[in-house]
């Protein structure tokens, strides 16, 4: 009688985080949060004051905001100004 693979033995998925890492257990917890906080912000959400002071140094979030000013003072439209201020809490880039 030939034997029934479940869908647990063959999953690859499965088998790789199984698989022991090379990495320490800190080292994987960092990555992990990296990664989170980089999608936290690409999401507009901040989990911490330190993500928010990241955001509003970074090149991206001075470009967000050089293009919402340049949008207020063109178009008279303060909708991305307000969505700036209020992701960042009132920071904005000095």
């Amino acid at each position: 009688m030939k034997r029934m693979h479940t869908n647990r033995e063959t999953d690859g998925l499965t088998n790789r985080v199984m698989s022991p890492s090379l990495l320490s257990l800190e080292e994987r917890l960092s990555g992990i949060e990296k990664r989170m906080r980089i999608i936290e912000q690409s999401m507009g959400i901040f989990s911490s004051p330190e993500s928010v002071d990241e955001f509003v140094n970074s090149e991206s979030g001075r470009q967000e905001y050089k293009d919402a000013i340049r949008s207020w003072t063109m178009r008279r439209d303060r909708k991305p100004l307000d969505r700036f201020v209020e992701k960042t809490g009132g920071k904005v880039p000095r």
